[in-house]
């Protein structure tokens, strides 16, 4: 099933265009517009006391969270549109369930006043949800960072590539520069939630990886605009002193990370560090296949059995635990 898309009508808009949708009711048609601007993820529609899906967005709820799938009106062809929704009472569970299985969600509010008598009810965008981008203690793993990462590879034969972490969570923002080739041990070194690349490299990550991959076009790897967004937000005079004023790779990575926060976290932007630079020497170096014969955090079988860290964690708070898997990775 698929997305209906914008059909010309009578119906005009002040400049004289076509306005997108017309043929919809005015509900359906400020939820599908909301759809274009934010492809790719899956948005929760605020409706009275549920947040409603549509289209294959329903369907795509119904196959995750085994939601039953209801239908609402008909679309221009005539065939009755899918609709799934979950109660807005528990909002945080179905949040928690959907990201657990990768999935990227945005939660649009009712912004206008419920009690106007007349006229389209107001809604906006809040906040989008990504794997990588949590800072909600209801849907974070007590004992597991949500870390966002970006690679941007090497811009030469002999260069190198980076990969840029942040963990929204913590503040925590760091990058690495490591080959082309070391891109798997060093994912399975931090073990990223999410990961940003350019939409030229959708093919290029090692197959074996286990992380919600999310494409970005090119412009949003931009090394200049990197620079100035370091010097912006950090209060940097220059990037000499960090080590990033020569590091295209990392500026670029760093750039796609701020805009991907920016663009998710609307009017809630955490608190970030400034952004290190981490040497090779600063933590132990290890294929993603030695590390996974080790068992550090899971099991080669992927099952509930002993780990090292299972075993070495009696941490009194879930920040601990986080911060020894962290020790230990390294």
């Amino acid at each position: 099933m698929v997305n209906p898309k914008p059909r010309k009508s009578s119906a005009q808009t002040a400049a004289g265009t076509p306005e997108p949708y017309a043929e919809h009711t005015p509900v359906m048609r400020q939820y599908l517009m909301m759809r274009d601007e934010n492809p790719g993820v899956l948005l929760l529609y605020r409706l009275g006391d549920f947040y409603e899906t549509f289209f294959e967005d329903a369907v795509k709820l119904n196959k995750l969270l085994g939601l039953t799938l209801t239908r609402r009106g008909k679309d221009s062809s005539g065939k009755p549109i899918p609709m799934a929704g979950v109660p807005a009472s528990t909002l945080e569970q179905y949040l928690a369930r959907l990201v657990r299985c990768g999935q990227s969600v945005a939660i649009c509010e009712q912004v206008g006043d419920a009690e106007q008598p007349r006229g389209m009810m107001q809604r906006k965008i809040v906040r989008i949800v990504t794997p990588g981008t949590i800072t909600d203690n209801a849907l974070l793993n007590e004992k597991v960072d949500s870390i966002l990462a970006a690679w941007s590879p090497a811009r030469s034969k002999h260069a190198e590539g980076a990969l840029v972490r942040l963990t929204l969570s913590s503040g925590e923002f760091c990058a690495v520069k490591i080959k082309d080739d070391e891109l798997a041990g060093e994912l399975a070194r931090i073990k990223p939630s999410e990961i940003l690349i350019a939409d030229k490299l959708q093919d290029a990550l090692p197959e074996e990886i286990s992380v919600a991959v999310t494409t970005l076009p090119d412009w949003h790897f931009d090394a200049q605009k990197g620079a100035q967004q370091l010097r912006e937000r950090f209060g940097l005079e220059g990037l000499v002193v960090r080590g990033l004023e020569s590091e295209p790779e990392v500026l670029a990575a760093a750039n796609a990370v701020l805009g991907y926060v920016e663009q998710t976290q609307r009017e809630a932007l955490p608190y970030i560090r400034p952004l290190v630079l981490e040497s090779d020497s600063s933590f132990i170096a290890l294929d993603a296949a030695t590390r996974r014969n080790l068992e550090i955090s899971e099991t080669l079988r992927g099952d509930d059995g002993p780990t090292l860290i299972s075993v070495l964690d009696s941490c009194s708070t879930s920040m601990g635990s986080r911060t020894m898997r962290r020790w230990l990775h390294n």
